[in-house]
């Protein structure tokens, strides 16, 4: 009792220093939560990762899922597959060690929810297939028909058709057996979309009469006039049409009453049947009918279906009319493509070639368009998929390698747990043996425990060291890359200062050597002279001596002979003058030459500022090369003019060409004040992006007060060329903010840009953009809604995007 008081004194702190750490572990968590929350990702990843960290050191179960688990959800936050997977595999595996059959259950769900978001549809049905397989015979999870939806829709996507519809027989034979009428008919009805897409048209027709048979037996109208609609429609596909007209008018005299179906589908349908029964005037009717109920890009869709109608009868006119709707209205670009194929059809039946091909080709690029955009979409996924199947068999090896690894660290332990207790058991013997000498078991237990405690020392001593070893490499690795880093630059410089050196030197050598040739050339001369004027005074000298013999004729001879020479070594003198002259102007010369290149070599160092940013015009020359740059926070700006083509169409091309540089002008100015980057313009768009090449360094607010600055100056000029009665375009602008990556493309013609979602996504907020107007996204949005006015406009379907919120920013606060 006595060593039972003393080990739980021991343990009462170990339990609450525990305890303490465990609750720092869940605060730290809470707190990667609200960063991912902020969609604060580098943050929120930075602490979870810790937490998974400390967790795995101290073998914290719950810790360790929940980081796992908040890890998995940051990185599919972030649109990053691979990483999402390789934590959902982490989360799997764990929990299979852990044997937690619930936990498994959900962990392969998220895995299938993955493959088929990611439209891998092969994964996500074997990951199903194995969630499926952890449902016992019970039910006890109650949730068997919610697998099987998900597996008939997946199997549905995936074209196979004969297994979707094996799930839905499960579904069908559940719902009759619970009674349950509604989730029965949702099940019919899918069973009849299955046969529909295999063009089974007799199957889906059948199922539809089963169904208005169950509805009529169910007293439910509503129910009944969908089959009818529904059967009308299967009976359109099965080119039937006077069947499907009738089941279509059972659908109308049931709605007489009251509106139980969506009138704008059901009348757009049997208009669709007169026409296909010739009947013009009866499906034009029903058409109209159609058209006042429609909202939205529906509506715009019934418009050009009549436009067709109307074009089949000869009604140019009207069809011409009812096209224009939705080409001036649709935003949808694959309808506006058709209407404006079917307007080349309107304009060349009308004889008006020219603007039949204008619209026709309108429509093919567009088309390309669609093509290009598709083909890019399957590329993607598909290289998407080979990632993602890589990275799984990456990472199942790793965890196979890893289940091996602690597979041994277990096998350790169980060892050293036998050999303790191999010490406990000798130890029980030697008490049991000197029981009767009480004074050696005390020296014997002061002897174990002082071993033990050595022990624990010597442990702790060990891991310390190791600790400090490992940091000490780590420190030692550091240390290396930045030697090695400072050595390559300080290499680089010192090659380029050598290269400079030598330059200056050979230069310095080529002078030199010019001007010691002069010299050498002068000094030749100059001892010429002196050895002429030597030879001369010698010759005097000598004349001279023999003045007294040689009468005074021969004197005045050698005076003028003398006078002579010293007009001869005169001339040389000057010669040699001019010659000194010549060398003064060509060292002029080339001191000249050497200002003209400092210059030029300026003027292409500011022509390249022009061009690139200064940060990066200085590592392209001092690399050769600039590296791309990831960035997590850039405001990027698109602007585009509405109703461009129209206008141009009507300008010279200089005029049209000036007035593009005076807009453009405008928006470098505007930018420059607020130290926005400018991109590139692509026809008559433009973009600029703030917090490139230096992050951070334009604040979105200053984005939107530069946008805010454009679209008044834009507005401005419309209304002055309109006061002029001249047709002038509007403008649209879009404003999203996001990661981008930055760099220099090109290798003769250097070009800086950027790339990434956050191109992409402000792209589309000029497209939804309404005229002379100021578009932006929620990221945006919340981060400059405390210095503007926003209003929001409501969530609208973006291609490639899902559905977004969208703001129209007013004035400024």
């Amino acid at each position: 009792m006595k060593y039972l008081l003393y080990i739980l004194i021991f343990l009462t702190p170990l339990c609450s220093w525990t305890q303490n750490e465990r609750d720092s572990l869940v605060l730290l968590l809470r707190n990667a939560e609200e960063f991912a929350n902020d969609k604060n990702y580098s943050e929120a990843q930075l602490r979870a990762t810790e937490v998974y960290a400390l967790a795995m050191e101290k073998d914290m179960d719950d810790e360790i899922i929940s980081s796992l688990l908040l890890l998995a959800r940051i990185a599919s936050l972030q649109n990053k597959p691979e990483s999402t997977l390789k934590y959902r595999l982490d989360i799997l595996d764990y929990n299979m060690k852990n044997g937690d059959i619930p936990s498994i259950y959900e962990a392969l769900l998220e895995l299938a929810h993955l493959y088929q978001k990611q439209e891998i549809f092969s994964k996500a049905i074997e990951y199903y297939n194995r969630a499926l397989s952890y449902i016992n015979t019970k039910d006890e999870y109650n949730i068997k028909p919610i697998l099987w939806e998900e597996l008939a829709e997946i199997h549905a996507r995936h074209e196979q058709y004969d297994s979707s519809r094996y799930y839905r027989e499960f579904l069908i034979e559940n719902s009759i057996s619970n009674n349950d009428w509604d989730v029965q008919l949702y099940h019919q009805q899918k069973m009849a979309d299955t046969w529909s897409t295999q063009e089974n048209h007799d199957q889906s027709i059948q199922i539809y009469n089963t169904i208005i048979s169950l509805s009529q037996q169910n007293n439910d109208s509503k129910n009944t006039a969908i089959a009818y609609n529904n059967l009308g429609i299967a009976h359109t596909k099965k080119k039937d049409y006077k069947s499907a007209l009738e089941a279509l008018r059972e659908a109308e005299e049931i709605c007489n009453e009251k509106p139980l179906v969506d009138l704008a589908v059901l009348f757009s349908n049997m208009g669709i049947a007169y026409h296909n029964l010739d009947n013009p005037k009866k499906s034009i009717e029903y058409l109209l009918l159609s058209i006042n109920y429609a909202k939205g890009e529906e509506k715009y869709a019934l418009h050009h279906t009549l436009a067709k109608i109307y074009l089949d009868n000869e009604d140019y006119y009207n069809a011409a009319s009812q096209n224009d709707v939705t080409l001036n209205n649709t935003k949808n670009e694959r309808l506006k493509s058709q209407s404006l194929k079917t307007a080349a059809d309107i304009k060349e039946e009308l004889y008006d070639y020219e603007a039949a091909l204008d619209f026709k080709q309108e429509h093919l690029e567009l088309e390309q368009q669609f093509s290009i955009a598709d083909n890019l979409e399957r590329q993607k996924l598909l290289e998407l998929k080979t990632k993602l199947e890589r990275s799984e068999k990456e990472i199942s090896l790793e965890l196979a390698a890893q289940t091996l690894e602690e597979n041994k660290i277990k096998a350790e332990k169980e060892k050293l747990d036998f050999e303790n207790r191999q010490l406990q058991l000798e130890k029980e013997k030697t008490r049991l043996e000197n029981e009767k000498n009480q004074q050696r078991i005390a020296l014997l237990s002061q002897q174990q425990k002082a071993k033990e405690a050595e022990i624990h020392a010597q442990q702790a001593e060990l891991k310390n060291k190791e600790l400090e070893t490992a940091s000490q490499q780590q420190q030692l690795a550091l240390t290396q890359q930045k030697l090695e880093a400072e050595r390559a630059a300080r290499d680089l410089e010192e090659s380029q200062q050598q290269q400079e050196l030598q330059q200056m030197e050979l230069e310095a050598a080529q002078e030199r050597e010019q001007r010691k040739q002069m010299e050498l050339e002068a000094s030749q001369k100059e001892k010429e002279a002196q050895t002429l004027l030597l030879e001369q005074e010698k010759t005097l000298t000598q004349v001279i001596r023999s003045g007294a013999i040689i009468g005074g004729i021969v004197s005045a001879f050698i005076i003028g002979l003398v006078l002579w020479f010293l007009r001869v070594s005169n001339r040389k003198n000057k010669k040699l003058a001019q010659q000194n002259d010549e060398i003064e102007k060509q060292r002029a010369e080339l001191e000249e030459s050497r200002d003209l290149i400092a210059l030029e070599q300026k003027k292409s160092e500011d022509l390249l500022l022009n061009i690139l940013p200064g940060a990066i015009a200085n590592e392209l020359k001092e690399k050769g090369y600039a590296t791309p740059k990831e960035y997590e926070l850039v405001t990027v700006l698109f602007t585009d003019f509405g109703g461009f083509t129209k206008v141009s169409a009507q300008m010279d091309a200089d005029d049209l060409i000036e007035e593009l540089n005076t807009c453009f002008r405008t928006f470098d100015e505007i930018i420059e004040k607020y130290n926005i980057q400018p991109i590139k313009t692509i026809g008559d768009s433009y973009m600029c992006a703030g917090g490139v090449p230096i992050e951070g360094s334009v604040p979105p607010s200053d984005m939107v007060r530069a946008a805010i600055e454009i679209n008044q100056f834009m507005v401005q000029r419309q209304a002055e060329k309109q006061a002029a009665g001249i047709d002038y375009w509007a403008t649209r602008i879009g404003i999203h903010s996001g990661p981008v990556i930055a760099g220099v493309v090109g290798k003769k013609k250097f070009a800086y840009d950027i790339w990434g979602d956050a191109v992409n996504t402000a792209s589309r907020m000029e497209s939804y953009a309404e005229l002379n107007s100021i578009n932006i996204s929620d990221s945006t949005y919340q981060l400059v809604k405390k210095d503007f006015n926003c209003t929001y406009r409501g969530e609208f379907e973006v291609k490639n995007k899902g559905i977004m919120k969208m703001y129209k920013v007013g004035l400024g606060r």
